[in-house]
Protein backbone atom coordinates (compact mmCIF):
# COMPACT_ATOMS: atom_id res chain seq x y z
CA UNK A 1 0.00 0.00 0.00
CA UNK A 2 2.10 3.17 -1.32
CA UNK A 3 -0.85 5.52 0.69
CA UNK A 4 0.05 3.87 4.03
CA UNK A 5 4.21 3.52 3.31
CA UNK A 6 3.90 7.32 2.50
CA UNK A 7 1.73 8.33 5.38
CA UNK A 8 4.11 6.40 8.19
CA UNK A 9 7.19 8.62 6.00
CA UNK A 10 5.50 11.91 6.57
CA UNK A 11 4.48 11.10 10.25
CA UNK A 12 8.06 9.90 11.31
CA UNK A 13 9.17 13.50 10.13
CA UNK A 14 6.16 14.99 11.41
CA UNK A 15 6.72 13.61 14.36
CA UNK A 16 10.54 14.90 14.54
CA UNK A 17 10.25 18.19 13.38
CA UNK A 18 7.30 18.44 16.84
CA UNK A 19 9.50 16.88 18.86
CA UNK A 20 12.34 19.18 17.80
CA UNK A 21 10.57 22.02 17.95
CA UNK A 22 9.38 21.16 21.50
CA UNK A 23 13.12 21.09 22.73
CA UNK A 24 14.42 23.94 21.30
CA UNK A 25 11.46 26.25 23.39
CA UNK A 26 12.04 23.92 26.48
CA UNK A 27 8.62 22.26 26.63
CA UNK A 28 7.77 19.18 27.54
CA UNK A 29 8.12 16.49 25.24
CA UNK A 30 4.92 14.31 25.35
CA UNK A 31 4.65 10.33 25.94
CA UNK A 32 6.03 8.94 22.78
CA UNK A 33 3.02 6.10 23.06
CA UNK A 34 0.33 4.71 20.07
CA UNK A 35 -2.13 7.57 20.74
CA UNK A 36 0.70 10.06 19.83
CA UNK A 37 1.74 8.93 16.53
CA UNK A 38 -1.38 7.80 15.31
CA UNK A 39 -2.00 11.61 16.00
CA UNK A 40 0.52 12.86 13.16
CA UNK A 41 -0.77 9.61 11.23
CA UNK A 42 -3.50 11.23 10.99
CA UNK A 43 -2.72 14.72 10.47
CA UNK A 44 -0.95 13.67 7.34
CA UNK A 45 -3.83 11.95 5.47
CA UNK A 46 -5.90 13.28 2.64
CA UNK A 47 -8.83 14.33 5.13
CA UNK A 48 -6.83 16.26 7.87
CA UNK A 49 -9.19 15.25 10.60
CA UNK A 50 -7.57 15.02 13.73
CA UNK A 51 -8.57 12.14 15.56
CA UNK A 52 -6.63 12.26 19.08
CA UNK A 53 -6.06 15.26 21.88
CA UNK A 54 -2.52 15.02 20.76
CA UNK A 55 -2.77 17.09 17.80
CA UNK A 56 -5.74 19.56 19.05
CA UNK A 57 -3.14 22.02 20.66
CA UNK A 58 -1.87 25.10 19.59
CA UNK A 59 1.79 23.79 19.62
CA UNK A 60 1.21 20.49 17.13
CA UNK A 61 -0.39 23.00 14.48
CA UNK A 62 2.07 25.10 14.76
CA UNK A 63 4.48 22.41 13.99
CA UNK A 64 1.80 20.94 11.49
CA UNK A 65 2.02 23.83 9.28
CA UNK A 66 5.41 24.46 9.30
CA UNK A 67 5.93 20.91 8.03
CA UNK A 68 3.07 21.18 5.09
CA UNK A 69 4.66 25.02 4.14
CA UNK A 70 7.67 22.52 2.81
CA UNK A 71 5.71 20.75 0.68
CA UNK A 72 5.58 21.46 -3.10
CA UNK A 73 2.59 23.50 -4.20
CA UNK A 74 0.82 20.43 -6.24
CA UNK A 75 2.10 17.68 -3.86
CA UNK A 76 -1.02 15.17 -3.22
CA UNK A 77 -1.13 13.56 0.26
CA UNK A 78 -2.04 10.55 0.79
CA UNK A 79 -5.59 9.30 0.47
CA UNK A 80 -6.57 7.12 3.73
CA UNK A 81 -9.95 6.18 2.51
CA UNK A 82 -10.44 2.99 4.57
CA UNK A 83 -7.38 3.28 6.68
CA UNK A 84 -7.32 4.68 9.99
CA UNK A 85 -9.44 2.12 11.46
CA UNK A 86 -7.07 -0.89 11.55
CA UNK A 87 -3.88 -0.04 9.49
CA UNK A 88 -2.47 3.08 11.14
CA UNK A 89 -3.70 2.09 14.84
CA UNK A 90 -1.01 -0.88 13.66
CA UNK A 91 1.25 1.68 12.32
CA UNK A 92 1.08 3.69 15.69
CA UNK A 93 2.07 0.95 17.85
CA UNK A 94 4.77 -0.02 15.63
CA UNK A 95 6.02 3.28 15.22
CA UNK A 96 5.82 3.89 19.30
CA UNK A 97 7.72 0.73 19.78
CA UNK A 98 10.69 1.96 17.59
CA UNK A 99 10.73 5.39 19.36
CA UNK A 100 11.25 3.10 22.38
CA UNK A 101 13.70 0.83 21.11
CA UNK A 102 15.89 3.50 20.11
CA UNK A 103 15.77 5.50 23.07
CA UNK A 104 16.95 3.04 24.94
CA UNK A 105 19.82 1.18 22.72
CA UNK A 106 21.06 4.49 21.63
CA UNK A 107 20.82 6.92 24.52
CA UNK A 108 24.03 6.26 26.15
CA UNK A 109 26.13 5.62 23.29
CA UNK A 110 25.27 8.92 22.20
CA UNK A 111 26.29 10.30 25.35
CA UNK A 112 29.45 8.51 25.47
CA UNK A 113 30.29 10.35 22.25
CA UNK A 114 28.80 13.44 23.75
CA UNK A 115 31.23 12.94 26.78
CA UNK A 116 34.16 12.22 24.71
CA UNK A 117 33.61 15.77 22.97
CA UNK A 118 32.30 17.40 25.33
CA UNK A 119 35.13 16.96 27.93
CA UNK A 120 37.75 15.79 26.29
CA UNK A 121 37.73 12.31 27.76
CA UNK A 122 39.44 9.65 26.22
CA UNK A 123 36.95 6.23 25.57
CA UNK A 124 37.47 4.72 28.65
CA UNK A 125 37.06 7.84 30.95
CA UNK A 126 34.08 8.77 29.03
CA UNK A 127 32.80 4.92 29.54
CA UNK A 128 33.17 4.83 33.38
CA UNK A 129 31.44 8.18 34.09
CA UNK A 130 28.62 6.91 31.90
CA UNK A 131 28.88 3.59 34.04
CA UNK A 132 28.43 5.77 37.27
CA UNK A 133 25.87 7.85 35.94
CA UNK A 134 24.08 4.84 35.26
CA UNK A 135 24.09 2.83 38.10
CA UNK A 136 21.78 3.01 40.75
CA UNK A 137 23.75 4.17 43.40
CA UNK A 138 27.15 6.14 43.51
CA UNK A 139 28.96 6.80 46.68
CA UNK A 140 31.78 8.64 45.10
CA UNK A 141 32.13 12.98 44.73
CA UNK A 142 33.00 13.42 41.02
CA UNK A 143 31.22 16.50 39.94
CA UNK A 144 31.06 15.44 36.81
CA UNK A 145 28.82 12.36 37.59
CA UNK A 146 26.90 13.80 40.14
CA UNK A 147 26.31 16.69 37.94
CA UNK A 148 24.71 14.30 35.14
CA UNK A 149 22.66 12.09 37.72
CA UNK A 150 20.97 14.29 38.82
CA UNK A 151 19.73 15.14 35.46
CA UNK A 152 19.24 11.86 34.21
CA UNK A 153 16.26 8.98 34.59
CA UNK A 154 17.22 5.80 35.70
CA UNK A 155 17.78 3.31 33.03
CA UNK A 156 14.32 1.48 33.83
CA UNK A 157 12.58 5.14 33.21
CA UNK A 158 14.89 5.42 29.51
CA UNK A 159 13.21 1.78 28.45
CA UNK A 160 9.46 2.30 29.63
CA UNK A 161 9.24 6.24 29.04
CA UNK A 162 11.45 7.43 26.03
CA UNK A 163 10.08 10.95 26.08
CA UNK A 164 12.24 11.60 29.41
CA UNK A 165 15.35 11.13 27.83
CA UNK A 166 14.59 13.43 24.01
CA UNK A 167 15.60 16.77 26.02
CA UNK A 168 19.31 15.68 26.77
CA UNK A 169 19.44 13.50 23.40
CA UNK A 170 18.51 17.21 21.79
CA UNK A 171 21.53 18.67 23.90
CA UNK A 172 23.82 16.30 22.63
CA UNK A 173 23.35 15.97 19.13
CA UNK A 174 22.84 20.16 19.05
CA UNK A 175 26.39 19.91 20.75
CA UNK A 176 27.70 17.49 18.06
CA UNK A 177 26.14 19.20 15.23
CA UNK A 178 28.03 22.54 16.59
CA UNK A 179 31.25 21.02 16.49
CA UNK A 180 31.21 19.70 13.24
CA UNK A 181 29.18 22.35 11.46
CA UNK A 182 27.60 21.75 7.88
CA UNK A 183 29.35 24.63 6.60
CA UNK A 184 32.85 23.13 7.43
CA UNK A 185 32.42 19.92 5.69
CA UNK A 186 35.43 19.47 3.10
CA UNK A 187 36.31 16.60 0.62
CA UNK A 188 39.21 16.03 3.14
CA UNK A 189 37.41 16.21 6.26
CA UNK A 190 35.11 13.34 7.42
CA UNK A 191 31.71 14.99 8.85
CA UNK A 192 30.37 13.45 11.81
CA UNK A 193 27.61 11.59 11.49
CA UNK A 194 24.21 13.30 13.47
CA UNK A 195 21.03 11.28 14.11
CA UNK A 196 17.76 12.26 14.63
CA UNK A 197 15.62 12.29 17.38
CA UNK A 198 13.11 10.08 17.14
CA UNK A 199 13.81 7.08 14.49
CA UNK A 200 13.56 7.52 11.10
CA UNK A 201 15.21 5.26 8.68
CA UNK A 202 14.81 2.09 6.15
CA UNK A 203 15.41 0.01 9.20
CA UNK A 204 12.58 1.63 11.21
CA UNK A 205 9.74 1.63 8.85
CA UNK A 206 6.82 -0.66 9.20
CA UNK A 207 6.81 -2.82 6.55
CA UNK A 208 5.22 -5.73 8.42
CA UNK A 209 1.63 -4.28 9.76
CA UNK A 210 -0.61 -7.12 11.50
CA UNK A 211 -4.44 -6.59 10.11
CA UNK A 212 -7.74 -8.11 11.27
CA UNK A 213 -10.73 -8.24 9.40
CA UNK A 214 -11.54 -4.89 9.69
CA UNK A 215 -8.30 -3.89 7.93
CA UNK A 216 -9.39 -6.39 5.10
CA UNK A 217 -12.63 -4.86 4.46
CA UNK A 218 -10.97 -1.53 4.20
CA UNK A 219 -9.28 -2.89 1.68
CA UNK A 220 -11.52 -4.55 -0.28
CA UNK A 221 -13.82 -1.04 -0.09
CA UNK A 222 -10.82 0.71 -1.42
CA UNK A 223 -10.49 -1.49 -4.17
CA UNK A 224 -14.51 -0.66 -5.00
CA UNK A 225 -15.85 -4.30 -4.26
CA UNK A 226 -18.98 -4.28 -2.26
CA UNK A 227 -18.32 -5.49 1.46
CA UNK A 228 -21.30 -6.73 3.84
CA UNK A 229 -21.48 -5.36 6.84
CA UNK A 230 -20.41 -6.22 9.96
CA UNK A 231 -22.34 -7.91 12.70
CA UNK A 232 -24.61 -11.45 11.94
CA UNK A 233 -26.26 -11.16 8.67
Amino acid sequence: LKDVNKTITEAYILANVHVARLCEEGSQTPILDHSFFYGFLSAMSVSNRPKTAAIKNESFMRSDTQYKSWRPRDYKPPNSSYLSSEWYQQASMQMATNATNAASLNFFRRFKRYLQQRYALESKQAYLVMKHVRAQEYNGSDTLILRYRAKFPRSSKIEHEPHLCIPLLYKFLKYCEFRHPLTEYTKEAKQLRLFRLIPFKQGFHCSHLKVCNNGLRGLLKRGGFSVPPNGPQ
